[in-house]
């Protein structure tokens, strides 16, 4: 052998095609724990383990035979003592002198050099998916937020007619109804002609009716484009207001009005007190004694899922729970959630059928909620959710219990 070969850093060895060493440097010779002399003439599978000796038969003995040469060959060599030394070599056949000469290196590293290539392969890949999976929540997105935007225009294209429809019902309807009401009016005071004209007086009332539901559909429409002022309100003094004003329309009924003696919450001022007004005007008007009527008002802090229309979201927040019951007809459960579509109208003595109407549409604009509990012939209960986060103001009652207040005296139909 070469001396420049002999005492190189590589690892260098040949065999004939039986196996025998041939030849083995003496760097090789020294790592493996022998000397050059007590190796040659020796059978390769001395240094053999049995994996690579069943890789070197199976594999490349016969792919030296078949293309003359091997690169880049991993395998290891079992020295005397110690673990196996890992190699990473070149083999190449001399089909003259039916040679294999091999050169390589150790390459101890290998493996952790292998598994940090491998979990950098695999992050590689994970950010590729992860950032697929951003391009396509920006593209979900892109067309979510085009057809929200198709469908804000599409909004504000129906607001806008709603409007003009509430201008036209509210001015253009509106006055010659009223000259029909007032011409009706005249006929019915002239004696000679009211006898010549007998609908007359069905003409007038059905006037008046149409006034009442134009006149409750202005209100809704107005609901709308009402400013909302949000502060906290006291009830109390509120729902006594209403009782006393409820006096000119039902006379000679009795009101037993229970109430909390403090109980706030944020709330708009305005559209809260027509809330109220509603609700205490259908718990006197559909009374099941004729001369009296009992009101019983609750109130107390709830958690609520914020979210009502999207399953598996949750956050929850405080609101206000407003229970107001009577004593009253009631009604089928059953046309609970009817009892809020326009002009439903759940008795045969119901006004124009707006007003849960418009108490849902006060609530959905305070981000809250309502609904009906009813048995026929027991009453009926009204619970009102107020999101209590609306404003930072600390004041609000969490009083849960009632205390009779004094009697109020109304005026029934």
């Amino acid at each position: 052998m070469d001396a420049r070969i002999a005492k190189s850093p590589c690892l260098y060895f040949v065999t004939s095609d039986d196996g025998i060493l041939l030849d083995i440097n003496e760097a090789l010779a020294a790592r493996l724990g022998y000397s050059a002399a007590e190796l040659v003439g020796q059978r390769s599978d001395l240094l053999l383990p049995p994996a690579t000796r069943i890789f070197q038969q199976t594999h490349l003995f016969p792919l030296l035979k078949m293309q003359g040469f091997a690169e880049e060959i991993f395998l290891h060599l079992r020295p005397r003592t110690g673990d196996d030394l890992p190699m990473l070599i070149n083999a190449e056949r001399r089909e003259e002198v039916l040679e294999i000469h091999y050169a390589g290196i150790v390459v101890r590293q290998r493996k952790q050099f292998e598994e940090e290539l491998i979990a950098a392969r695999k992050a590689a890949e994970t950010a590729l998916n992860e950032n697929s999976a951003l391009l396509e929540a920006k593209e979900a997105l892109r067309r979510h937020s085009e057809q929200l935007d198709a469908e804000m225009e599409q909004t504000s294209r129906q607001n806008s007619e709603l409007r003009q429809f509430n201008r036209v019902v509210t001015h253009d309807v509106q006055e010659p109804l009223r000259k029909l009401q007032v011409f009706a009016n005249m006929m019915l005071e002239d004696g000679a002609r009211a006898e010549k004209h007998p609908l007359v007086e069905k003409i007038c009332r059905a006037t008046g009716q149409l006034r009442d539901i134009i006149a409750g559909l202005q209100q809704y429409v107005w609901l709308n484009d009402a400013p909302m002022r949000i502060e906290p309100v006291d009830i109390v003094p509120m729902l006594r207001a209403i009782a006393a004003r409820s006096e000119k329309d039902f006379p000679a009924v009795h009101l037993a009005l229970h109430m909390p003696e403090e109980c706030s919450f944020p709330a708009d001022r305005e559209q809260l007190h027509w809330l109220l007004y509603e609700l205490l005007h259908n718990a006197i008007q559909f009374r099941r004694e004729p001369s009296s009527a009992t009101v019983r008002v609750r109130y107390d802090i709830v958690q609520q899922n914020r979210f009502r229309n999207l399953e598996d979201h949750y956050a929850y927040e405080e609101y206000g729970r407003l229970r107001i019951e009577d004593d009253g007809q009631g009604f089928d459960p059953a046309y609970a959630g009817q009892a809020f579509e326009l002009f439903r109208r759940l008795h045969s003595n119901s006004g124009r059928g707006i007003g849960l109407a418009l108490c849902r549409k006060i609530l959905d604009h305070h981000g809250g909620s309502i609904r009906l509990e009813s048995t026929p012939g027991a009453g009926t209960a009204v619970i009102l959710f107020f999101p209590l986060a609306r404003t930072q103001a600390s004041e609000g009652a969490q009083n849960t219990g009632y205390v009779s207040t004094e009697a109020h005296t109304v005026r029934g139909r």
